[in-house]
């Protein structure tokens, strides 16, 4: 229970002195930050599978692929290929075709953020200014990467994105990615 005391009281002077000497100390511990340490782009480095198959005929079938490459810390390349397969259920060995230098990205994780089970990463285009709204975002959980791309059409541009690091980005994360699952919607590490 809390005890509030008087101003005429003999201890409130004591009272306050400690309340000014708490506050100093807790003042010198320096101008530290709440925010998690930023995540490196590691996590997402190396050559993953789409869980869909898209089959072409009883002959031919395809998964994409998404080539991530680290270049720093928060600097990673995207890279888009297709694992393509002589029958028409992606089951077996497939052959992975050449990433092409077009369809590159060279990104930026500007914010990242993890949860008791999430890595998560918003990638934002490095040509753009610091405060653009980010290109996607990229969720690791388990075995799992599951992207979200923010598109915009140019008739009718969708709104930006919420501000990353709040408890209503994060939500939305969980539930997407949860749903991307479930959907078999999401990439999964290619072996070695």
């Amino acid at each position: 229970m809390t005890s509030l005391f008087p101003a005429t009281s003999p201890t409130a002077f004591a009272t306050c002195l400690s309340l000014i000497a708490i506050t100093a100390a807790l003042a010198g511990c320096g101008g530290g930050s709440d925010d998690a340490p930023q995540l490196d782009v590691a996590l997402l480095a190396g050559d993953w599978q789409h869980q869909g198959c898209h089959v072409v005929s009883s002959n031919l079938s395809q998964r994409s692929v998404m080539r991530m490459v680290r270049q720093e810390t928060t600097l990673f390349t995207q890279t888009y290929g297709a694992l393509t397969y002589t029958n028409g259920d992606c089951t077996g060995s497939g052959t992975v075709g050449d990433f092409s230098p077009e369809t590159a990205n060279q990104l930026a994780a500007r914010r990242t953020a993890s949860t008791g089970s999430l890595a998560i990463f918003w990638g934002y285009w490095t040509r753009d200014p610091a405060d653009s709204p980010p290109y996607g975002r990229w969720v690791l959980t388990g075995d799992f990467m599951c992207p979200a791309f923010y598109g915009t059409l140019t008739i009718f541009p969708s709104p930006p994105p919420p501000e990353p690091h709040t408890y209503y980005d994060l939500e939305i994360a969980t539930r997407q990615t949860d749903e991307m699952l479930q959907r078999r919607a999401c990439f999964t590490r290619m072996p070695a």
